[in-house]
């Protein structure tokens, strides 16, 4: 006996597959993974703004310039000591790869974006 149903159920796989984040997963594994307190910063200013996919499609243009402001190049005086620091290239490598996980979550939506903030600035971090 089937019921009628208000929710159609047989997408379902077909919508949860779509709210699934590359970007939330990284950014959870990474956390879990990096321990230091310059990977803290980092995620410290992009967890509130990467709860859910909504969210991560409602704040990109902020999720885009605070992944840039990590990429340039750090003068905030001496550097922490021992295994609480981590050097400028491993930051940058794992903003940019947040980077990648953002705009394969996002693609055509974060275009403009990509065009006029994140290329220019990925180009000045490897054109060394």
């Amino acid at each position: 006996m089937q019921f009628d149903s208000l929710i159609d159920t047989s997408n379902r796989e077909e919508m949860e597959d779509q709210l699934k984040s590359n970007f939330i997963s990284f950014l959870r594994t990474e956390k879990m993974n990096n321990r230091t307190l310059d990977f803290k910063k980092v995620f410290t200013a992009l967890e509130p703004l990467a709860y859910s996919h909504a969210l991560i499609v409602l704040n990109k243009r902020k999720l885009v310039l605070e992944l840039l402001k990590h990429l340039q190049p750090r003068g905030d005086g001496p550097e922490l000591a021992g295994a609480l620091a981590t050097s400028d290239s491993v930051i940058k490598g794992k903003c940019l790869e947040l980077m990648i996980a953002l705009i394969k979550d996002l693609r055509h939506e974060i275009y403009g974006e990509f065009v006029e903030l994140i290329m220019p600035a990925v180009i000045a971090v490897i054109d060394v």
